[in-house]
């Protein structure tokens, strides 16, 4: 009998047959304490049958490493008592059943892997009182249910988090958000949605849509592909690397980074419903005959401000007020979208100042429905200065477009509401400077 044995390592070898019971004999206690065995590694070879619950009398181990042979059924609850174990090891076998809650025992333990199993179930929640652990692989099996919020309380998962081809559902949690230190998720494989709770803001769910706190943990490789995500991709973090995430296999996404070539997002209905908290009175700026106006937040954790137009078709002429904008919006397209600064022309190195004037000509254009080619501008006179006199002049209404008035002219009290939210007249300032 191998009473004093510490150390055995026989992996990628040929050995074949049952893990014997009586390898518990290998703990028998003695006052030396380090006589214990404390490291079994038998990777890579052709043993099969169950692991023995005897296993659990080995209480000296630190490394058990039985990964990449044939253990077939449940994984045994008195792999629990040991309680010095660091290293666990049981991947690519054929272990069934579920999880045991007594590996949340483990209290020593660094590093996990069961993946490429047929382990099913939930995941426990047990294994967030592994406060030591670093990294967890249970990936490629049978596992079902939520992503448990206590595993998501490890603040000690810095290396790796891989949950990925199993048939785990439902929202992914904001605590998520916590793991500041995690180098690699990979949640890819799913049947996740990514359901933003009522912890991250509002009552309302923004099912399916990629949370957007992903982007700002400390994550290098992202995997989120082939499941259920709809939305828009955020963009700063790990989104803002092409070669450090993967989002494919999820349809219905869009934004992100240009490399990603996806289209842009347009707002749901149900994002302008959170953005206005369900369009209510606390976020009403004002009412006009024909439409109701909104101030909302597209986002909980950043200041993106938006301005939402409800049309009251019901009400007779909301239609007509409706097609007047429109045509405003079809004028808006057929405007020139990018003007070029007058030193562009004369082979000058392009600035950032000269985007913003030329953003500036491009929305006086529009108010005045005028562009610098035409014939009132002569003698020195251009857009510019034609804007600038009237702003001096204090008759900024006299020189904006005669239709975009008649289209809000039933609704002054709104404009005026908005103007105050908006600072018109710095912005118009600013375009004429």
């Amino acid at each position: 009998m191998l009473l004093r044995l510490v150390f055995l390592q026989l992996q990628n070898n040929q050995l074949s047959g049952p893990l014997p019971s009586s390898i518990s004999n290998c703990s028998r206690l003695r006052s030396n304490l380090s006589s214990q065995l404390n490291s079994l590694g038998l990777y890579g070879n052709h043993l099969h049958g169950n692991l023995p619950r005897s296993i659990g009398k080995l209480v000296g181990l630190e490394r058990l490493i039985l990964g990449g042979n044939q253990f077939a059924g449940n994984i045994p609850s008195t792999i629990g008592n040991l309680q010095k174990l660091q290293h666990l090891y049981l991947g690519e076998n054929k272990l069934s059943g579920q999880i045991p809650d007594a590996m949340g025992n483990l209290s020593s333990l660094i590093s996990l892997h069961l993946f490429s199993n047929m382990l099913e179930g939930v995941i426990p929640s047990s294994l967030g009182n592994c406060h030591r652990l670093l990294e967890l692989y249970i990936d490629d099996n049978k596992l079902n249910g939520k992503i448990p919020t206590k595993l998501l309380q490890l603040s000690s998962l810095s290396i790796t988090l891989n949950l990925s081809k199993n048939k785990l559902f439902g929202s992914l949690p904001t605590e998520v958000g916590d793991l500041k230190m995690l180098t690699t998720l990979n949640l890819s494989d799913n049947n996740l949605s990514g359901d933003i709770s009522s912890s991250l803001g509002g009552c309302v769910s923004m099912s399916r849509q990629i949370p957007k706190f992903l982007e700002h943990m400390w994550l290098e490789h992202l995997d989120l592909s082939y499941n259920d995500f709809e939305g828009e991709i955020p963009v700063l973090g790990v989104f803002a690397n092409v070669s450090a995430f993967s989002v494919l296999g999820n349809s219905r996404l869009c934004g992100g980074i240009v490399e990603l070539g996806l289209p842009k997002c347009k707002k749901t209905k149900r994002q302008l419903f959170k953005a206005t908290n369900g369009f209510s009175e606390s976020n009403l700026i004002g009412k006009g005959g024909f439409s109701s106006v909104y101030r909302g937040n597209l986002y909980e954790d950043d200041d993106t401000f938006v301005v939402v137009k409800i049309l009251h078709l019901q009400i007779q002429g909301a239609q007509r007020s409706f097609m007047r904008l429109e045509e405003q919006l079809v004028m808006l397209l057929q405007v020139t979208i990018y003007k070029l600064h007058a030193e562009y022309g004369v082979g000058c190195e392009m600035t950032s100042s000269g985007d913003v004037y030329s953003f500036g000509i491009l929305v006086l254009e529009v108010m005045t429905r005028k562009r610098p080619p035409d014939e009132i501008f002569k003698e020195g006179l251009s857009l510019h200065k034609f804007a600038s006199m009237a702003l001096r002049d204090n008759n900024v209404t006299d020189i904006i477009d005669v239709n975009i008035i008649n289209v809000y002219q039933e609704e002054a009290e709104v404009i005026k509401e908005i103007w105050k939210e908006t600072n018109m007249e710095t912005i118009i300032e600013e375009c004429v400077a």
